[in-house]
């Protein structure tokens, strides 16, 4: 067996031996190759050391620090080596034992737990191991361990990770070691904020203000990360927290309500705050065109039915909402917005364009519901004839003609059965080659 083969088993007794029998030997070129050294500092050798700290083989590195002391030992062996890379993959492994002895050997091994900028007390932070973080923050600051170092990228990356214990020792530490919640326009907070860790944001939020958390910071940053990846529970704790933190719902024009938009539980829950909150739905028209777009019929259900004094409009932006749905084909949310009535904000001079822009676009779904309602809630047949000449005459443009034929179809259909005159119907639609058109829409209401 080999030295290397050794250290990668974790064999403390077999490099023990080998070692020894190295020593035992002149140390010519062939007695170095013979132990797996060769070539002086051999890649191979360095990567075995590496490997056997990430697998947390205390006893094989013990024993190679006891065996192969610095400055000049027989064999090309430097514990420090690269920055300290052995100390690092330890404590990004969580190897609090190895972290233990390493940090606890003797000066001549320049081993140094904060070397390449307290990089050991990051990648321990990002990786949840909070003994090796109390550990090397435990260690005398001239050991060069500072936790505040790169602008309290340990904290803010124990934040993002959602570690509320590491989180909270760092700010626990004395005001001397230089951590600061806020550092980087409290990027903590913003971090953790976005990811949905709703225990790091409490614990953030409840620190006293002179330690400098802002949950309103650049305009109520933290809400706008969370709402724009769904994070409702954080959501709903930044917008419970006490008037005097400041964090503003109605910031940058309901811009919340944009970041919700694709979140359905979200954007009812900011929707259905009491008004003393301030949010406006009727602030960004977008607020019912984006949960149209994606099909949340429960989402438009609850907007549209919301009093007509939080302004949403199903009609607005030229019946944008309407039409998204159509062009995502969500049959279910195009059928209910074509029922709502004057009284409900859709007045009938809207639906007259919006059948206009159906049959210019080939949206079959939306002609069919709209020339199913009765006059009173959808289109007059004085309009509808009128639609239909100008369909007839002007080709489409963005449809494809087959869907824009299937549109006229239904629409003459749906005024042949306002006449009652259904033998005329069908013999109208088989001569126009289309039999199937029948079923795209039923008699309208009375």
């Amino acid at each position: 067996m080999s030295l290397k083969e050794a250290i990668l088993r974790g064999d403390a007794t077999a490099v023990r031996a080998l070692l020894a029998e190295f020593a035992s030997r002149s140390p010519s070129a062939s007695a170095a190759r013979d132990a797996g050294v060769s070539d002086g500092p051999e890649e191979g050798f360095a990567a075995a050391v590496t490997t056997a700290a990430v697998l947390g083989h205390v006893d094989v590195i013990q024993t190679l620090c006891e065996l192969l002391p610095p400055p000049h030992p027989p064999l090309p062996f430097d514990i420090a080596a690269d920055d300290n890379v052995v100390l690092r993959v330890a404590a990004q492994e969580g190897q609090v034992a190895l972290v233990r002895y390493l940090c606890g050997l003797p000066a001549a091994f320049c081993v140094a737990p904060g070397a390449r900028r307290n990089a050991a007390l990051v990648v321990a932070a990002e990786n949840h191991h909070e003994d090796v973080v109390r550990l090397l923050c435990a260690l005398p600051p001239e050991r060069g361990v500072r936790p505040g170092a790169r602008d309290n990228q340990a904290l803010r990356a124990a934040a993002r990770s959602g570690h509320a214990g590491i989180v909270r020792l760092l700010c626990e530490l004395p005001p001397a070691r230089g951590v600061d919640p806020s550092a980087k326009h409290n990027d903590a907070l913003c971090g953790a904020a976005g990811c949905g860790r709703t225990e790091v944001v409490e614990y953030l939020c409840q620190l006293p203000p002179e330690r400098g958390v802002d949950p309103a910071v650049e305009d109520n940053m933290p809400l706008l990360l969370a709402a724009q990846s769904g994070q409702l529970e954080v959501v709903r704790h930044l917008c419970e927290l006490p008037v005097e933190r400041g964090v503003d719902l109605t910031a940058r024009n309901n811009y919340v309500l944009r970041c919700a938009g694709a979140y359905e539980e979200l954007l009812k829950y900011l929707c259905g705050l009491p008004p003393s909150y301030g949010i406006d739905p009727g602030a960004y028209p977008m607020v019912l065109t984006i949960p149209a777009s994606y099909g949340y019929l429960e989402t438009v259900r609850f907007l549209c039915m919301l009093p007509r004094w939080r302004g949403v409009d199903p009609a607005a932006d030229d019946c944008d909402a309407v039409l998204a749905a159509a062009a995502a084909r969500h049959d279910d949310v195009v059928a209910f917005m074509c029922r709502l009535g004057p009284a409900d904000g859709f007045p009938s001079q809207a639906k007259v364009f919006l059948l206009r822009e159906a049959l210019h676009n080939g949206f079959t779904s939306v002609v069919r519901n709209v020339c199913s309602l009765p006059a009173s809630v959808g289109v007059s047949s004085a309009d509808m004839r009128r639609l239909l000449h100008d369909a007839s005459k002007n080709a489409p443009v963005a449809a494809a003609p087959l869907a824009a034929a299937t549109c006229r179809a239904v629409l003459h259909q749906a005024l042949l059965w306002r006449g009652r005159r259904r033998l005329l119907t069908l013999r109208v639609l088989r001569e126009s080659g289309h039999v199937t058109a029948k079923r795209c829409v039923g008699p309208p209401a009375p």
